[in-house]
This record gives C-alpha cells, structure tokens and sequence, in this order.
C-alpha cells in the first residue's frame, strides 16, 4: 500500500491496522520535523514493518542541516541530543 514516501510492508487483517498507520505517519512527521527541518524533499524512505511483535518505522533522509543562511550534509548535527 502506497501512502506517498510510506510505503506498507504487510498488511495486517487487524482492526488495529489503521491505529498503525496513523501512529507510524505522525512518527514520520516528528522525523520530518526534527532531523530534515520540515523539509519533506529530504526523506529518501518510509516503511511499515509488520515483521516483528511490534509494528515499527524505518526511515531514510537526507541530513542536510543550515548555519549561517548556507545548507550542508552534516551527520552529526542532525541527530540532537
């Protein structure tokens, strides 16, 4: 199932399963917000688990972060402590 960058890995037959999806989109949200500084283009990939007991989110972005008016790549500045 296809919800833009998020993308299902297994569906589940649960009633749960919309609980999941909303959960898992406003946890790519606070990602979207925190570590790409509200900048959906950054997101690389978005994917619901169902592998495991727990439902879970895996994502990839981009860690461009900004100083001073200029963008750069930056690791280590995009994961706040």
């Amino acid at each position: 199932m296809d919800y833009g960058i998020m993308r299902v890995e297994k569906r589940t037959r649960s009633a749960v399963y919309g609980l999941q999806i909303e959960a898992n989109r406003t946890a790519l949200d606070f990602h979207v917000l925190e570590y790409c500084g509200g900048d959906r283009s950054l997101l690389l990939n978005a994917v619901i688990h169902f592998d495991e007991s727990t439902p879970h989110l895996h994502v990839a972005s981009i860690p461009i972060v900004k100083d001073n008016d200029e963008s750069h790549l930056s690791a280590k500045k995009s994961w706040k402590t």
